[in-house]
């Protein structure tokens, strides 16, 4: 070993220190022979104590190189080899703590290895290990880091099971998305939910979460990280119905964090949560909270874009300085005007007032501020701050919704400063706000000049997308194609807008289709199918309903070919019709099951129910076939077997509408193709499908973008 050392050669110092261990350390021939010289023992226990932690902190240095090696270059050699370094410290580090557990170096190396476990992907047992660091006995040192890794090892561990088919993907814990409205039940008075049954893993990591949040821990990095934590458990228990709990930690989130994005979520679960049991008077009383309560982040204010440096000046502008540093922001700004007011052509003037304007907007007297940076506009054109000036009157005048002048300052802003950092900003602004007054002509134009003037800002392409969705809503479809390709053409080539593209096709498909134009519609429709499966777009995404439609509608023309078929005629004629529909029936078998994998909801449905039309179609079409001229015993016979083969013909068309019917009540999803498949079954069974009300909506939440102020420079 001290050779080694000597040669700086690492990694057979690091081995020949591993089989110091294994032929001197507890255990060995060795040791067993000399348990009679404690001295001898405990010497070479030390020796054996740092070999161990010595190679251990060298596998374990070596994992993270090769773990930024494989970042660097993207070789997944490295990530491999990364990987092994990383088990073989977790072994060490284990071995380790399994001789000398009560060590001072116990609780670090403990720590480490939780951490190769965890890089391990063990993360059943990095959790335990994390656990062991976070409640160890008079250490603080990675409380907060390993109480929050027994929670994210939990969560690893619930997604890997989810990806070996193991544990359903909605099982894994602690996701935040949108709240969503839910739906009202279809009953009368209060209805009692039921809770579900918690899955073990589910209930590990709550605990785990509640540990966390029961020791006040805290991470400067990421202050919000407490509000989120108690939203997923509340949310976790709301998933799975057991609303008393669930409300209960809802409404602690409220008092705890009541500016935080969580809090609005709390809110709308809560209500919720009342809308499944009917109970109404709850949700009038929690309506009326949310209102009074203010739930929410406020309005987050720009910061200041630029920190006026102040000069060595006359005693009443160092009174001002003075006055503005002792936060006495309205004397500090009647002081600079009174400075610029006695000599307003003295060299320093447009400061002093640039020093007023921020010193009304700390205080928050917005009219008193635009005054002032107005007169620095109109009284000092060749300022340096005039440029700011003129973005703070825009976003002052935003702030108060005075649109119109709001568009008209950020236009001279860009007019008489077409090289400013603000100008892109400031263009995309007025498109907004001309499309928020209902300038939606002008609010295209502003967009689309965006997308010319600055390709490669990050928002062009979804800029252009709009300008093309604006166009379509004012009717104005040949400009609205030529955007959907315009954009198509220049950010087709952008994974990030993948989905959009399929969307531009798709709504242009829809123009087409509109116009009557069928040999562009099903060349539009084909491409939006290609161009998602090109894309490896996935099913059961809101992208994937343009594909399911497209397809859908691409069959359509057939369906009505096929149910125009009539059984008229002589026998001969009725029988080469039959076989004509019954071809046509297979066919359009197979091209409505093409729309299934998509997993679009409505238009699975609407495939599944035309899959059960079909049939029921070919049994209407047999009843009322007409009977050609025989014998009264022919025409019984006749009759007979048309009501038979109708009969066989409906019964499939039944079961398939019923299939619809249960599936949707399970799945909770109503739309016109389950409720036209109820209504067919209604037909046959009215007692076991009564038709239902339509159900009614008691409160919406609309939430809108407001585009941030930005109070000064």
């Amino acid at each position: 070993i001290g050779v080694y050392d000597t040669m700086r050669d690492i990694k057979s110092m690091t081995a020949e220190r591993q089989d110091m261990v294994k032929e001197f350390g507890p255990g060995s021939r060795w040791y067993e022979a000399n348990k009679a010289h404690p001295e001898v023992i405990a010497r070479v226990d030390r020796q054996v104590e740092l070999a161990l932690s010595q190679a251990a902190k060298f596998h374990h240095k070596r994992a993270q190189e090769l773990k930024a090696m494989a970042a660097n270059t993207g070789d997944q050699k490295y990530g491999v080899a990364s990987l092994q370094e990383y088990k073989l410290a977790a072994d060490v580090y284990q071995d380790y703590l399994r001789r000398f557990p009560s060590t001072k170096e116990a609780y670090e190396l403990a720590y480490y290895y939780a951490e190769c476990l965890y890089f391990s992907y063990e993360f059943d047992r990095a959790k335990t290990m994390y656990a062991k660091v976070r409640d160890w006995p008079n250490k603080k040192k990675h409380l907060e880091s390993a109480a929050y890794n027994v929670i994210d090892s939990i969560e690893k561990e619930a997604a890997k099971l989810a990806a070996e088919g193991k544990l359903r993907p909605e099982d894994v814990p602690g996701e935040i998305s949108d709240v969503e409205e839910e739906a009202t039940p279809d009953v009368e008075g209060k209805v009692r939910i039921e809770p579900l049954g918690i899955p073990p893993l589910t209930v590990e990591w709550m605990k785990a979460v509640d540990d966390y949040l029961s020791m006040g821990l805290q991470r400067r990095s990421d202050p919000d990280l407490p509000a989120r934590l108690a939203y997923r458990v509340a949310n976790e228990y709301y998933k799975y119905r057991h609303f008393d709990e669930a409300r209960k930690r809802f409404e602690a989130i409220l008092g705890k964090y009541p500016n935080s994005l969580v809090a609005s979520y709390s809110a709308v679960n809560i209500i919720n949560s009342y809308r499944l049991e009917n109970d109404w008077d709850n949700i009038q009383v929690w309506a009326k909270k949310i209102e009074e309560l203010q739930i929410g982040k406020p309005e987050q204010r720009a910061a200041l874009q630029e920190e006026v440096r102040v000069f060595q000046l006359g005693a009443q502008f160092k009174e001002a300085e003075k006055l503005f540093s002792a936060g006495e922001y309205l004397k500090a700004a009647k002081a600079f005007i009174s400075v610029v007011d006695k000599d307003p052509k003295m060299s320093f003037a447009d400061k002093a007032l640039q020093n007023a304007a921020v010193a009304y907007q700390r205080e928050k007297h917005f009219d008193s501020a635009a005054e002032v940076y107005q007169r620095i506009v109109s009284d000092y054109p060749k300022s340096t701050f005039v440029e700011g000036a003129l973005l703070q009157l825009a976003e002052n005048a935003r702030k108060f919704y005075d649109f119109g002048r709001a568009i008209d300052t950020y236009r001279a802003l860009r007019a008489r400063f077409p090289d400013s950092k603000d100008s892109a900003y400031a263009l995309l602004t007025s498109a907004i706000l001309l499309e928020a007054e209902g300038r939606i002509a002008e609010a295209v134009k502003a967009f689309e000049e965006f997308s010319s003037t600055y390709p490669s800002d990050p928002e062009a392409g979804s800029v252009l997308f709009k300008a093309g969705k604006l166009n379509q809503k004012l009717g104005e479809n040949r400009e609205a194609l030529r955007l959907y390709q315009l954009f198509v053409n220049e950010y087709g080539s952008d994974p990030k807008m993948s989905e959009k593209v399929v969307e531009a096709i798709s709504r242009a498909a829809d123009i087409y289709r509109a116009q009557g134009n069928t040999r562009e519609w099903e060349k539009a429709a084909r491409a939006v199918i290609r161009e998602y499966e090109q894309r490896g777009l996935q099913p059961d995404t809101p992208v994937a309903e343009y594909p399911a439609r497209a397809q859908f509608m691409l069959v359509e023309p057939k369906f009505k070919r096929y149910e125009a078929i009539e059984f008229t005629g002589s026998v001969r004629t009725q029988g080469r019709k039959v076989q004509q529909k019954e071809k046509l029936l297979r066919e359009l078998e197979n091209d409505y099951s093409l729309v299934m994998p998509y997993k679009a909801m409505e238009w699975t449905s609407a495939a599944y129910y035309r899959l059960a039309r079909i049939y029921e179609i070919f049994a209407d079409a047999l009843f009322k076939a007409e009977i050609p001229e025989m014998s009264q015993e022919e025409m019984d016979i006749y009759q007979t077997q048309i009501e038979d083969a109708a009969a066989g013909y409906l019964d499939i068309a039944q079961k398939r509408y019923a299939k619809l019917v249960e599936q949707a009540r399970g799945l909770k999803i109503a739309n016109k193709w389950t409720s036209k498949a109820r209504e067919a079954m209604n037909k046959y069974r009215p007692q076991e499908y009564p038709l239902l009300k339509e159900g009614r909506r008691f409160l919406e939440f609309d939430v809108k973008a407001v585009p941030p102020f930005e109070e000064s420079l």
